[in-house]
């Protein structure tokens, strides 16, 4: 009788770590459940794509056009060179309804202002001004940010200006913001940029101390833990790209053509099915390997038994040997 139990115990040990391997997602994200055209979620611990929505879809990537202007300058520049402010720089600057720094013709700024008013003020006139010191003028940049983005692996993007000012032949997607944000998030100087809320600009020869606050509202909510993002919009469109956690995991999320004057609504919806995602796992950091709870739970609890089991079998076999009774 105690055989048979022990048999049944071992096998029953046996299904639960097996099962553990076939257990199935406790939850999906609807495509309906995103309200803009194209949207795309990745986890950077498990190498998943776990969202993805018309990735390929080309649309008007805004000021998120800045990350490239950005990492260029990161990647190119002294952040401690200065830049004369031109003309066409100031008058950028005094278009109305522009999102602006206030730069000043023959104003002296160090490329590190010009790179945080560029990020966190979505800065029309301070991304022009790096665009014009790095390459000469717009469309020269235009084609150096349109190169790189090829070199990074994007295959359906095209860039004419530094700052994302909507152009019929200025255009990203999905995917292709998604690899550029990624490469460059991957920069120190951009990313620590990009996830800055408060900054103290130097005064220059021309204006005084300038203090920069970040103009993405999502980097203020701590549910969110965003590590850094950019935004950008124009009339009743809006797109964003952002790195937050959530628990032990890293996401990037990236939405475009939002239909509305910002995509706050959609980037709740991907950090709240992020959060799903990371609290159906654990990770182990050191070794990047992640479990899933349940299938290490049912693992964990198939070896208890089992250890039971066979120390009680164990136990049984000394006692015959030692002639005590069982």
């Amino acid at each position: 009788m105690k055989k048979k139990i022990s048999i049944f115990l071992i096998i029953l040990s046996v299904l639960f770590i097996l099962s553990a391997a076939y257990v199935p997602e406790c939850f999906a994200l609807d495509e309906s459940d995103i309200i803009s055209d194209s949207a795309l979620l990745y986890c950077f611990d498990t190498d998943d794509y776990i969202c993805e929505k018309n990735i390929d879809e080309q649309a008007f990537p805004y000021s998120t056009t800045k990350i490239m202007t950005v990492y260029l300058a990161a990647t190119m520049l002294d952040p401690d060179e200065v830049v004369t402010i031109s003309v066409h720089v100031e008058n950028i600057s005094r278009v109305r309804d522009y999102s602006v720094m206030g730069l000043i013709r023959g104003e002296e700024v160090t490329v590190r202002d010009l790179m945080y008013g560029t990020m966190m003020l979505s800065g029309n006139d301070s991304a022009t001004a790096l665009g014009e010191y790095i390459s000469g003028d717009e469309k020269a940049f235009g084609e150096l940010m349109t190169e790189t983005a090829k070199k990074m692996g994007c295959n359906n993007t095209n860039f004419t200006n530094p700052s994302g000012i909507r152009d019929g032949h200025h255009y990203t997607t999905a995917r292709d913001l998604f690899i550029i944000a990624q490469t460059a998030f991957e920069n120190e100087t951009v990313r620590t940029i990009a996830g800055t809320k408060t900054y103290k600009a130097a005064a220059t020869n021309k204006h005084e101390a300038r203090t920069f606050y970040n103009i993405c509202d999502l980097i203020y909510e701590s549910a969110a833990h965003v590590i850094c993002m950019k935004t950008g919009s124009w009339d009743i469109d809006s797109t964003a790209v952002f790195m937050f956690k959530q628990g032990e995991f890293t996401f990037l999320g990236t939405v475009m053509k939002s239909g509305e004057p910002d995509s706050l609504t959609d980037e709740h919806t991907l950090i709240n099915y992020a959060r799903k995602y990371a609290n159906q796992g654990w990770l182990i950091p050191k070794y990047g390997i992640t479990y899933k709870k349940a299938a290490l739970t049912g693992c964990l609890a198939g070896a208890a038994i089992l250890v039971i089991v066979l120390c009680a079998v164990t136990r049984g076999k000394r006692r015959k040997k030692t002639g005590v009774a069982s």
